[in-house]
């Protein structure tokens, strides 16, 4: 019986709801959709253009972080080449 009553209501609330306030709700509704597909779509092609980072770049960069391994980067780099 609840969810009839539930029901009810939902339909006395959209019938009493003014034509503008409804038009607003389904503009503002598409629009959020809108901002969600773009959203999307530019993850997306980020993901597929976006350059992938070598190895040898991610461990260049993990010892330059690391003040006390600043002097094995050269060491590092020239045993790579």
């Amino acid at each position: 019986m609840k969810l009839k009553e539930n029901f009810s209501h939902k339909i006395d609330t959209e019938a009493t709801k003014d034509p503008r306030q409804i038009e607003e709700e389904l503009l503002a509704e598409e629009k959020r959709k809108l901002k969600e597909r773009v959203r999307s779509y530019a993850r997306n092609v980020k993901e597929m253009y976006w350059p992938k980072i070598s190895e040898e770049k991610k461990v260049e960069m993990e010892h330059l972080k690391d003040p006390s391994l600043r002097h094995s980067v050269l060491k590092l780099k020239a045993s790579l080449v």
